[in-house]
């Protein structure tokens, strides 16, 4: 159910003989870290993998600095129809921050902190559980997992504005089941996949407004929002010679309570879900060349953060303040894909074009009352499209080689206006002010039109 595509990340697991690792590195500005893993594969067919690390710098900026601990723990058995494995990660982090400066300043000493005594510390232990059964030609798939995060965050303001705490704490449990069959059908093949996942958010949100002088605090924000989201999905694919046909489904509910510990009144509650279809087609046209071709729908629902800031007669003040607010409507992206694949000797290449649009995008918008407030809104259509390009080589068994080209074409599709301070009448003498509204074809900042990667493995 992914907007644009999926992260899939493989951690590493113990396999042959027992290994160990251990590295170290050192640079400027007090940066330095350490860590290690052991590794290995015990009698009884049980693969195990440790690690952890540490890392500190002092930062090249005034009164910044930045240190992590963090440790992780993979343990695993697999046989011929079953398999289980655990895996548990805890980190630890502590960052103190410098915010952004005037051009002046920063074209003489950018090295300056305005905001001294800005800090995140971070902490998050998670546990997970995943495992398979084969029965017949069928294969059952599931996961349980359980993952908690706190932080703590403070923000320096000028004064006479009063400094901001925030307390941010989430408990998450999730879970997945998934089954696979496949069974032969006239000429071709016919495989089915049908799945159910389900998890629950407990989200608290405290901030507290500090008076840089007398260090009294006062609680401006203490919101809970204990949401939860169940969706099934089902998916074909049909394979009769080099043409293979799939199609598939996703059916989502998510609702996301808002409740205001200062004021009960306020207590809310949002609803989405949605049906998102796909479908595709993929060809085999031999001498090492395959196509494909597909279409399909996903959509994404309006966190608690966006929900409780989205009035503009209301606006967050920075970092948020959190209320009642009117709700938002989902974000639903449609994209189409078509590509190849060619296979040339020990080289493969691979080409896409795709175009995604996508409508009720939300945004930030600056408020017409205060420079640092504003609030999310559903700001209308954006698109993302583009062509990328793949080489991969293996020159030999030790050697292979890879270079990537991706042109990403980001804009507006509707007018909007977003949130910059470059418009306000202070900045007017500065090369970057300018209005904040954007018409349909602008494009989307932080976007990078070209990207070229490449690299070698020995």
């Amino acid at each position: 159910n992914s907007l644009g595509g999926a992260i899939n990340l493989i951690t590493r697991r113990g396999q042959g003989p027992f290994s160990c690792h251990l590295e170290a590195s050192g640079g400027a500005f007090g940066n330095w870290s350490g860590e290690g893993s052991v590794s290995g594969l015990t009698k009884r067919g049980v693969s195990y993998y440790t690690a952890g690390g540490y890392e500190r710098e002092d930062g090249w900026r005034e009164a910044t600095s930045a240190e992590n601990y963090n440790g992780f723990v993979n343990l695993g058995k697999s046989g011929q129809r079953s398999g289980v494995s655990v895996q548990a990660f805890g980190a630890k982090s502590r960052t103190e921050a410098a915010g952004s400066l005037p051009e002046s300043i920063f074209n003489t000493d950018p090295q300056t902190n305005f905001t001294i005594g800005d800090f995140e510390d971070l902490d998050i232990l998670q546990a997970a559980a995943h495992g398979f059964i084969l029965a017949g030609s069928s294969r059952f798939n599931f996961g349980l997992y359980h993952r908690r995060t706190n932080a703590e965050r403070f923000n320096v303001n000028q004064a006479p504005d009063d400094n901001v705490r925030s307390f941010t704490n989430n408990r998450t449990v999730g879970g997945s089941a998934d089954w696979r069959w496949a069974t032969p059908v006239g000429t071709g093949v016919l495989s089915v996949r049908a799945g159910l996942d389900a998890n629950t958010n407990q989200v608290h949100v405290q901030l507290l407004e500090e008076d840089p002088v007398t260090l009294d605090d006062s609680l401006t924000t203490d919101v809970k929002s204990p949401s939860w989201d169940v969706a099934g999905y089902s998916l074909l694919d049909y394979r009769a010679g080099r043409v293979t046909l799939s199609g598939g489904a996703r059916y989502d509910y998510i609702r996301v309570p808002f409740q205001d510990l200062l004021d009960p009144s306020a207590d809310t509650t949002s609803t989405f879900k949605r049906l998102s279809p796909r479908v595709g087609v993929s060809v085999d046209v031999g001498a090492g060349a395959s196509v494909y071709g597909s279409w399909g729908q996903a959509f994404r629902a309006p966190a608690v953060l966006e929900l409780a800031c989205a009035d503009s007669l209301a606006a967050c003040s920075l970092p948020f303040a959190l209320g009642d607010d009117p709700p938002l409507k989902p974000v639903v992206a449609t994209t189409w894909e078509i590509g190849g694949k060619l296979v040339v000797g020990s080289a493969i290449v691979t080409v896409s074009a795709y175009r995604t649009n996508v409508r009720d995008d939300i945004g930030f918008i600056q408020s017409d009352n205060a420079t640092f407030q504003g609030y999310f809104t559903n700001i209308g259509d954006t698109r993302r499209e583009g062509v990328e390009v793949g080489l991969q080589a293996f020159p030999s068994e030790r050697l292979s080689l890879y270079a990537n080209y991706a042109f990403t074409w980001a804009t507006y599709r509707t007018a909007a206006d977003i949130f910059s301070i470059r418009a306000d009448s202070q900045f007017q003498t500065s090369s970057l002010a300018g209005p904040n509204a954007v018409g349909v074809g602008a494009r989307i900042p932080l976007v990078p039109a070209h990207q070229i990667k490449g690299g070698a493995l020995y």
